[in-house]
């Protein structure tokens, strides 16, 4: 049997509360961005698809042109929004950060497994968990061109402590 220090094991237990809410955190933002493409991308086709049907035939030879010019606008300005934001970029990133954090996830959970089974030594924990905080940083360094949503963040980190205080209670 071996002791883990109180230190690594708190070390560890925060970690694995980080890495809980990194999963919820990022699959929670895809999420969010892949609903914000959606909506960019339907509103552009039911914009064009009125101004079509429509504005157009109703508004050619009548003094209410200048609708379709104010169609026509929005329709530009959703397609730049849509070409500025990267949506689908984001969701992408996200998507793939998140699926990497739910694997050092199952690696730090293993971890504290051994931990409470007192079936590894404080050097291999430490080798270990300096390992998981470094493939952390590669992983989370994907979404940093993401806007933090703190609300989110607070969110998950709570939702991440409960299942956690469940997961694990004596």
């Amino acid at each position: 049997m071996y002791r883990v220090t109180d230190q690594t094991r708190n070390a560890v237990w925060q970690s694995l509360l980080d890495a809980e809410r990194y999963v919820r955190y990022y699959g929670a933002l895809a999420d969010k961005y892949r609903r914000l493409d959606m909506g960019v991308r339907f509103g552009l086709l039911a914009a064009v698809v009125i101004e079509a049907a429509v504005v157009v035939p109703n508004t050619l030879n009548t003094s209410l042109a200048w609708v379709i010019w104010v169609m026509v606008a929005g329709i530009a300005a959703l397609a730049c929004w849509d070409a500025v934001a990267h949506y689908a970029s984001k969701v992408e990133n996200l998507s793939i950060t998140g699926t990497r954090c739910a694997a050092l996830q199952k690696d730090l959970m293993k971890l504290w497994m051994d931990i409470e089974g007192d079936s590894v030594e404080e050097s291999e924990v430490r080798t270990r968990y300096d390992d998981f905080l470094d493939r952390a940083n590669e992983i989370t360094s994907m979404a940093s061109g993401v806007s933090v949503d703190e609300g989110l963040n607070v969110r998950c980190e709570d939702e991440a402590y409960r299942v956690l205080e469940q997961r694990y209670a004596a």
